[in-house]
């Protein structure tokens, strides 16, 4: 049977930070272990194609992939400085887009950070919308988590057929803003 149950949203949640700016980050040493790499220099690597992709796109590798120091117990009571990062949420994206494709957490890594990201994109542009934007944005966001969430919110009221309906009806809707839109 599949872990992939075990891999959701919450899964790098739970590990994310806020700073004292109010930015997101993540600590490269908890997404190793929530990306299951049980060995750091095989999950370096990845962090090192992620920086040349960051780098190759024109952004700051300093700003999404900051170094920072952690201090780890050793045994008799020593300690000792291991390299760790802060990265940023794009940073993120890049390693799970650089990661070992065979495992499915990296699957549901590339789908939390690449939609995290989008709606970032979305808050950050909603001031620039005139209403009729901001309405089908509202709508378009709201038809995404309907059909997400499997319907679980209308089974529990009894309205599935109702629900089923309404998927379809968003997913149609949905299709033809977007295809408008680039057109």
């Amino acid at each position: 049977m599949s872990d992939i149950v075990n891999y959701n949203e919450q899964t790098f949640e739970s590990i994310k930070h806020i700073n004292g700016n109010g930015q997101e980050f993540w600590h490269a040493r908890e997404l190793q272990f929530a990306l299951d790499y049980s060995q750091w220099r095989r999950f370096h690597d990845v962090i090192e194609r992620a920086k040349i992709a960051c780098e190759n796109s024109g952004n700051s590798v300093e700003e999404h992939f900051a170094e920072v120091g952690k201090t780890i117990e050793m045994p008799k009571n020593a300690q000792k400085e291991i390299l760790d990062f802060e990265l940023s949420r794009y940073a993120c994206y890049l390693i799970v887009m650089n990661g070992d494709s065979r495992k499915e957490v990296i699957a549901v890594g590339q789908t939390y950070f690449a939609v995290k990201t989008r709606q970032q994109e979305l808050i950050e542009n909603y001031e620039n919308l005139d209403e009729d934007q901001k309405r089908l944005a509202i709508r378009n966001e709201n038809s995404q988590q309907i059909i997400s969430g499997g319907g679980k919110e209308c089974r529990n009221r009894g309205l599935q057929r109702l629900c089923d309906f309404s998927k379809q009806r968003i997913s149609r809707a949905v299709w033809w803003i977007r295809g408008k839109r680039f057109t």
